[in-house]
């Protein structure tokens, strides 16, 4: 198998950042790339292809090789008249999903954009054919599951046990990547990585333990 840790922007913004890609396999080798958005009439028409293209495109699968996607993102809206998701209440996210679907746009709302791309590109997975199954919905399995929303802010501190320095730090960059390389994530280069590589790689990481760890 392969897992697929993708920390998202916004594909909103005037400029796009471009998405960082982890790729962790079986034996826990890491690559990283990086996705552009298309333009943003593709985004909203929930059309993922552009991703999956690229990923198979990176990412050489063996005969029968799964891969994994865990994308740091909101999968959906919150209930009914909430201004966040319960799960972004309990883990302390920075961004708030509300109930409300948000524009597609950057109109200086914290994160509107970054949300609005994120549930856009989940349902358009969901919906493709053949559809990435979401883990947590009604009979998906963890183990059948091709598609996770990731928090690495959480992530981390269960990682390392405790606070870690600022991700952007050097100190902070250098301590993460010495959790990986305890549990023997191999680099592919002596360069370090940089923040949003970790986040993506961390997302890779969760979903390799949902099938090599307890």
């Amino acid at each position: 198998m392969k897992f697929i840790g993708i920390d998202l922007t916004s594909a909103f913004a005037i400029k796009p950042r471009p998405v960082d890609i982890a790729v962790l396999d079986d034996r826990r080798r890491v690559t990283f790339f990086q996705v552009d958005w298309p333009g943003a009439e593709v985004v909203m028409r929930r059309d993922a292809r552009f991703l999956t293209q690229a990923l198979l495109a990176r990412t050489p699968l063996e005969r029968g090789e799964r891969m994994v996607l865990a994308i740091d993102g909101p999968q959906g809206l919150a209930a009914h008249n909430n201004s966040r998701r319960a799960c972004e209440r309990i883990l302390g996210t920075p961004g708030r999903t509300p109930s409300t679907l948000p524009a597609a746009e950057e109109n200086g709302v914290p994160f509107q954009g970054y949300i609005r791309s994120s549930i856009d590109l989940f349902a358009g997975l969901v919906g493709a054919v053949p559809a990435w199954p979401l883990a947590g919905l009604p009979g998906v399995r963890e183990d059948e599951a091709g598609l996770w929303e990731v928090f690495p802010g959480a992530e981390w501190r269960v990682l390392a046990g405790r606070m870690l320095p600022a991700k952007t730090s050097d100190e902070g960059r250098r301590k993460r990547q010495a959790l990986f390389e305890a549990d023997d994530v191999q680099f592919q280069s002596r360069k370090l990585p940089t923040a949003d590589q970790n986040d993506a790689l961390i997302g890779a990481y969760l979903a390799w333990c949902v099938h090599h760890r307890r």
